[in-house]
């Protein structure tokens, strides 16, 4: 019976196929490009941040088409590259880039048409960061003090927006950015700030914290804020709380072992070399308010002593005085322990002016004071370098002119007369700076030669002469005159008698010798006068003006003077006098 159902169905489906009409040949085309799609789990983020995944994630590519699929290949770029193809789907990628990578996908079905489709994955594998201000555990917060306290929330591996969430509780009680703390209660205390990203990760920050009945106004550090500490120095610290509490703690630690507890301290020979520092507690002890407020230990400080200083150095000699070009020379100084190294520093009143074990004196330390000193550099971190003391103080003196002749006088010694020097000579061989003649005392002239007017009588006369020279004292020798003696008097009276000022005459007027012609050269005769003159001027005349710079005993006559008159004026001069004025007669030159 069965066999004749089966039988009878196969006949009806071939009649109906047998009689239905075929399609037509256009109507078998397929004209659809291939359909691509991603086979992947749903993603960690969600709403705008859907494609996102917390951790590596993988895909099957897949592509349908009537025809079927040749080829299906997929490019990745941006944070992860590579490439992959098949020669049918499935075809499966992993991305694992932080970051955002496109999947470029491209399909090619058996009649060659193609289709694309790109398609992103982003990849966030870190915690996001929470964090808040103005908050320390350490530190604590004052009692009933005004703190508000900001958080905020990051994600290193995305962009701001990348914080879905940002939250906070003060004591299990929701807290809101920028709000006051509740600081009424002392005790522990806890801030808990939770940040949530994109995929779903999350971080906490919690802070702990005291509310203290003493606010810590300054931490604890040693006074005078010494960068070393010497064996011997007392230490003491400053610390400010307020208000001021009962009573403060003090706890010193050499190496991070406790030491003592005493409000000073004073480092021992034994402990050089450690390092120490310093904590302070303090609490008013009242019910309810036991907390402490504990600052940070100090910054460890090394404990050093100074190096020994068993000899002192010396300049060697100990001389008394000293001069310029002198060398002086150290005796060594000594330290224990041994330094690394010693230095000599030379000083000239007080300022360093050469190291080294020599110095040779110099023209600027002229009468300046030489001292000297040791600088030895430690040998290790648990000794200073230390300075010796300062030793020498020698005055540095001038040298010494040896007088070899002292300056002689000759002339005649009488009014009129004119006396003159002979220089005085010294070793080392230099000429005298000056000469300088006195009457009863007082300086009169300058140079070699004075001659005695009436105003000289009855004066006691005297001279020196003065010898300089760099880094020499100065040497004053006075002046011998005839018969040994260092003075003289000018006998006579400062009035009347022979020799007076009335006596000063011209006995013989000027004259010219030569021949008054261009290129000729003219020579001036002296006037005769009644009393030998100190000296005497020249001045040329053309008709009786004076000729520019011709103030010669000698005058070339030139171009200019054709046809003129050259004359010579001459005026004799002599201390105590009058000067006297002589006119030669005049020569005209011709055309």
């Amino acid at each position: 019976m069965r066999q004749r159902l089966l039988a009878a169905l196969a006949l009806t489906i071939a009649t109906a196929l047998a009689v239905a009409p075929g399609p037509r040949a256009d109507a078998l085309a397929d004209t659809s490009p291939p359909v691509i799609t991603v086979d992947i789990r749903a993603s960690d983020g969600h709403g705008p941040w859907i494609g996102w995944y917390k951790d590596s994630v993988s895909a099957e590519l897949r592509a349908t088409d009537e025809d079927g699929i040749g080829r299906l290949s997929y490019r990745l770029t941006g944070a992860q590259t590579g490439e992959g193809s098949s020669a049918g789907p499935p075809l499966p990628v992993t991305i694992s880039a932080e970051g955002l990578t496109t999947i470029e996908i491209t399909a090619t079905d058996f009649a060659g048409k193609t289709s694309t489709r790109s398609y992103g994955v982003g990849i966030d594998r870190t915690n996001p960061t929470a964090t808040a201000a103005n908050l320390s555990a350490e530190l604590g917060v004052p009692r009933n003090e005004n703190r508000t306290i900001d958080y905020s929330c990051a994600d290193p591996g995305g962009p701001t927006s990348a914080i879905v969430s940002c939250t906070a509780a003060h004591d299990g009680i929701p807290f809101t950015s920028g709000s006051r703390i509740d600081t009424s209660q002392s005790g522990a205390h806890t801030l808990v700030v939770t940040a949530r990203d994109r995929v779903g990760r999350t971080a906490q920050h919690t802070v702990t914290y005291q509310v203290s009945s003493y606010a810590l106004v300054s931490p604890p550090v040693l006074e005078g804020n010494p960068t070393i500490v010497k064996v011997g120095q007392q230490l003491r610290a400053s610390v400010a709380f307020e208000p001021t509490p009962g009573s403060i703690n003090y706890a010193w630690y050499l190496d991070g072992v406790h030491a003592s507890n005493q409000a000073t301290f004073t480092p021992r020979v034994a402990e050089r070399g450690k390092r120490i520092s310093l904590r302070v507690t303090c609490s008013d002890g009242s019910p309810g308010f036991d907390n402490k407020t504990s600052p940070l230990p100090t910054a460890g400080i090394l404990i050093q002593d100074d190096l020994r200083v068993d000899k002192q150095p010396t300049i060697a000699g100990d001389p008394a005085t000293i001069r310029v070009g002198s060398v002086l020379r150290v005796t060594d100084a000594e330290f224990a322990p041994r330094p690394s190294s010693i230095a000599y520093r030379w000083y000239a009143d007080g300022r360093q002016v050469g190291t080294g074990k020599e110095y040779t004196v110099q023209s600027a330390d002229l009468g300046k004071t030489i001292a000297m000193d040791a600088f030895a550099v430690a040998p290790d971190p648990s000794y200073l370098d230390t300075v010796s003391a300062r030793v020498g103080s020698v005055k540095v003196e001038p040298h010494v002119f040896q007088t070899q002749k002292s300056p002689a006088v000759t002339g005649t010694v009488d009014v009129g007369g004119t006396l003159t020097i002979t220089d005085g000579t010294v070793t080392p061989t230099t000429p005298p700076a000056g000469s300088h003649w006195t009457v009863d005392g007082a300086v009169v002239a300058t140079g070699n030669l004075l001659t005695l007017t009436r105003a000289h009588a009855g004066g006691v006369v005297a001279c020196y002469q003065v010898f300089t020279r760099p880094t020499y004292a100065d040497l004053t020798l006075p002046c011998i005159f005839p018969g040994g003696t260092t003075t003289v008097t000018i006998p006579g009276t400062r009035t009347g008698g022979s020799g007076s000022d009335a006596a000063w005459t011209i006995d013989t007027p000027a004259a010219i010798k030569g021949k008054a012609k261009p290129g000729k050269t003219l020579r001036a005769v002296l006037p005769q006068v009644s009393t030998p003159a100190a000296g005497y001027r020249y001045q040329w005349l053309r008709n009786n003006k004076p000729i520019k710079k011709a103030t010669r005993a000698t005058y070339q006559i030139r171009k200019a003077d054709r046809g003129r008159r050259i004359a010579v004026r001459i005026t004799a001069i002599s201390p105590g006098r009058p000067d006297l004025v002589s006119l030669s007669p005049a020569k005209r030159v011709p055309r």
